[in-house]
């Protein structure tokens, strides 16, 4: 098995999400840009959240205004944006890490692999003394003793030198790139995965253009069209949906108006994933993963 991790995890230990990401960045360049602007970060960050709204530009344009208007401080400045409030762990982190513990002759899972560029998945592997080794770029290989976590959006630990090996899919540009080079690392890795294990994918909303390409191309080269991999998905809130249709004045019963329209929601998205090649878990809420992971693990455990 191998996980594949998204921004989810990250956030559940606290590191911004990449809605704030964008927001903390747009604000650190407006102080650049603007010198006399607001002195305040509260204020910046308001005149960055009003750029976004009122000039409505897509989230991968704007990433690439600021890697464009950081220039040779691009990385280390998202590195500094990334570690600002500290995170450090979590239940699901935690429970991420009991599932990497090697069990008796067996290990739980193969590898990982993250589209977060963050260290939290080492940052607990390391105190927990579990082996591991992180995998950014083109001939990095880990021992036999070590899980390999393969960051294929690319790495910034939080310590150490930042070179031009920790180069991050973040922007724009970055994106076409991975998506035209069928031959690039990240992309064979994942594809190497897919076609060998069973992924079971967590915090991730599957609308990464690229990735969902890589999950098409897999199935197709399924010759049995099976889906072998998992994906959580949770459940929207039914009571909210009731009120936005009510607001709506259709006439009928709202909650049984919302309670047919999510079932043909979730039937439209398990669709979806079984042509991509993913089984879907329904969750009512995220914090149903950590348990759903330490079930796996002492399942692991008896085999």
């Amino acid at each position: 098995m191998t996980l594949v991790c998204g921004a989810g995890v990250s956030a559940a230990a606290g590191a911004p999400t990449w809605p704030v990401l964008l927001n903390e960045l747009l604000s650190n360049l407006i102080r650049r840009k603007l010198p006399d602007g607001p002195p305040a970060a509260e204020d910046r960050q308001k005149l960055a959240q009003l750029y976004q709204e009122y000039f409505s530009p897509s989230a991968l344009v704007v990433a690439q205004y600021l890697k464009n208007g950081f220039g040779d401080d691009f990385l280390e400045t998202v590195r500094r944006t990334l570690y600002a409030v500290a995170p450090n762990s979590s239940d699901l982190l935690d429970a991420i890490v009991d599932l990497c513990r090697p069990q008796r002759s067996r290990e739980a899972i193969s590898s990982i692999i993250t589209f977060n560029f963050d260290d939290l998945i080492e940052f607990n592997l390391e105190r927990n003394h579990i082996k591991h080794c992180p995998i950014f770029s083109k001939g990095q290989k880990a021992d036999r003793s070590e899980l390999p976590i393969y960051h294929v959006h690319g790495y910034l630990p939080r310590i150490g030198t930042i070179g031009k090996q920790h180069a991050i899919v973040f922007s724009e540009d970055a994106y076409h790139s991975q998506f035209i080079d069928p031959f690039s690392w990240s992309n064979l890795v994942q594809l190497n995965h897919l076609g060998h294990n069973v992924c079971l994918f967590i915090g991730l909303s599957m609308s990464d253009p690229n990735l969902r390409r890589l999950l098409d191309v897999s199935m197709r080269k399924n010759p049995d069209r099976k889906a072998n991999h998992y994906v959580f998905k949770r459940r929207n809130d039914s009571a909210s949906l009731s009120e936005r249709i009510g607001s709506l004045g259709l006439g009928g019963d709202d909650a049984e108006i919302a309670r047919e329209f999510m079932a043909m929601s979730e039937i439209l998205e398990e669709q979806d994933s079984s042509n991509l090649g993913l089984n879907t878990i329904w969750i009512d809420d995220y914090s149903e993963i950590p348990a759903f992971l330490r079930t796996l693990a002492s399942e692991t455990q008896r085999t």
